[in-house]
């Protein structure tokens, strides 16, 4: 277990401290933080995963799950990228910061639906990417893949958390070209222009 020196951050739901330890799960580092006024908990994970184009739908007859998913973006900064996230009538505010390969770190807030909607109204110019989750099983490992639509109608990205960069999942056959690491296709970018990236 490692020490961290205890950091407070001021958002307008909450005050959030750091609780000054890390406990480490199957590889991950997990931040745990306790609000002051919500007495909720909250996580931050080193987020590990990797990104492939799909290059067919027969993934969705073997899917466990769907959510529609809406996303807008407070800041595209890649040190600092604040998203807003509509899963169905679950609300989140997400920071994540800049791609170390794999990794990036990343904490998830969960805030009230109608703070979202404000929120991507008046400082984002509304929601500007619209998707349908599907979760898909393969030889026990989670997919979560995403169909776009509107904007970016026809773009299909499949992603898998991993325990550690090293590991190496079995590829489901609608698997195609990997983009990890490929800025066109983070969704902070994307929500900055229409079309599939060339």
């Amino acid at each position: 277990m490692e020490s961290l020196q205890i950091v407070t951050i001021f958002f307008n739901f909450a005050k959030v401290d750091i609780i000054d330890n890390i406990n480490t799960i199957a590889g991950i580092h997990f931040h745990y933080f306790n609000t002051h006024k919500t007495k909720k908990r909250f996580c931050m994970a080193k987020e590990i995963e990797r990104k492939f184009l799909v290059t067919n739908t027969s993934f969705i007859s073997k899917a466990e799950s769907s959510t529609n998913i809406r996303q807008a973006y407070i800041s595209t900064n890649p040190d600092s990228t604040v998203r807003l996230r509509i899963k169905d009538s679950q609300a989140y505010m997400t920071v994540k910061g800049r791609n170390n390969g794999a990794e990036r770190d990343e904490w998830e807030f969960s805030i009230p639906y109608s703070d979202a909607c404000e929120m991507a109204r008046k400082l984002c110019g509304g929601f500007s990417i619209d998707k349908t989750r599907y979760i898909v099983d393969h030889e026990g490992w989670k997919w979560e893949i995403d169909v776009f639509h509107g904007r970016h109608e026809g773009l299909i990205v499949a992603e898998i958390e991993l325990p550690s960069a090293e590991c190496q999942p079995p590829l489901p056959k609608f698997i195609g070209r990997e983009v990890t690491g490929d800025a066109r296709y983070y969704n902070s970018m994307l929500s900055l222009n229409a079309g599939i990236p060339v």
